[in-house]
């Protein structure tokens, strides 16, 4: 019988990060059958810039702590 230890939904990955310093929010958020980054000003919630352009899967997004990166995990297809 097998079991399964772990199992983790893409729900999972679905996650926002806030900017340190501005108001700002980074998320993953679905186009077509891949999921890409953005980011949103949280003062004019309208105002949304597209960071990711072919790479799918862009996942976890998070701010580093000054604010000037934002790293993310990419799904591995193999």
């Amino acid at each position: 019988v097998d079991k399964i230890a772990h199992s983790e939904t893409l729900t999972y990955h679905l996650t926002a990060d806030t900017h340190p310093k501005d108001r700002l929010i980074v998320y993953s958020a679905p186009i077509d059958n891949d999921y890409h980054l953005w980011t949103m000003d949280l003062d004019d919630p309208r105002v949304k810039h597209r960071l990711t352009d072919g790479n799918p899967f862009a996942l976890t997004p998070a701010f580093s702590a000054d604010g000037d990166d934002i790293f993310y995990v990419e799904l591995d297809e193999n």
